[in-house]
């Protein structure tokens, strides 16, 4: 076999190398377009927001009628619905609207719980610990007050129709706290938010009561007390979320189960507040 001379073997290579240079590049062309492919798939399993709408908090009151004429006379909420019991121990829901009738997945709502009379128990027995209170619009004069049951509300005027504005919690450490509800329950910073602080932040859905969740910087250490008992967010899938929030590390206090009607979970914050996750669609046909 006749040798090839050294500028012939010198060109054969040249070519050669040009080859393997094209082949190189169209694979890393379609190894990125496989990747950006990949990216957008995986982007699209992305899972969803666990919470959808603020639906309502409980709080435990001393006296059922002593809340309702304050919630309902003085400031001009609506009574949804009040269940007594012969023992004493009573449950009402309030909202605020004109034509509010029952519970939906528009207004923020409260319940009033009363636990069961007891000729030793003492008024003023709940323990408002850190639950920072309520804001409450009004075209009235902006006042702070307390209710029958000691807690504080603030009367701010707003030219809107009267609501609840936002619902304030009392944290440890607000960047930890703002972290949780926005990346696990899927919350957002609230761009408009009724008060500029440096020590507090206005989360809000998108949807739903437009009632913020208001977190504020303890100078003190946190005490959940007795009288704030849960704050109630929807969700669009119970199972999926409990699944998504133990993925995130998030402990469950109540796993998947069915309560009146509704499927339901629950967990805690990072300070200790309760907040149970309900059905939207249960909610809502429940409630139709």
């Amino acid at each position: 076999m006749t040798a090839l001379q050294p500028w012939k073997l010198n060109k054969q290579r040249s070519f050669w190398f040009v080859c393997f240079a094209a082949m190189t590049a169209n694979h890393m062309r379609c190894f990125c377009g496989l990747n950006s492919i990949r990216s957008k798939v995986r982007s699209s399993r992305l899972p969803r927001p666990v919470g959808q709408k603020l639906l309502h908090a409980m709080l435990r009151i001393d006296d059922i009628d002593d809340s309702l004429d304050f919630y309902v006379s003085k400031l001009g909420m609506k009574v949804l619905s009040c269940n007594r019991r012969p023992n004493g121990a009573a449950t009402a829901f309030v909202a605020f609207g004109d034509k509010a009738t029952k519970r939906d997945l528009s207004r923020f709502a409260l319940e009033l719980a009363a636990a069961p009379k007891r000729k030793d128990s003492a008024t003023g027995s709940v323990e408002v610990g850190s639950f920072g209170g309520l804001w409450i619009a009004g075209d009235q004069k902006e006042i702070e007050m307390k209710d029958p049951s000691g807690y504080p509300l603030r009367r701010v005027s707003k030219q809107q129709e009267q609501s609840i504005v936002a619902l304030c919690l009392e944290t440890a450490d607000l960047r930890s706290s703002i972290s949780f509800y926005t990346e696990k329950l899927g919350m957002s910073v609230a761009e408009d938010s009724p008060k500029e602080s440096a020590d507090a932040a206005y989360l809000q859905y998108s949807s739903g009561p437009q009632t913020y969740l208001c977190l504020q910087q303890a100078d003190k250490p946190v005490n959940v007390g007795s009288g704030f008992d849960h704050l109630v967010v929807s969700t669009n899938d119970v199972q999926e979320a409990a699944d998504q929030l133990q993925d995130l590390g998030v402990k469950l206090t109540m796993k998947p189960t069915v309560m009146f009607g509704l499927k339901i979970m629950g967990i805690q914050d990072v300070d200790g507040y309760k907040i149970f996750l309900v059905d939207e669609a249960d909610f809502a046909k429940s409630n139709g």
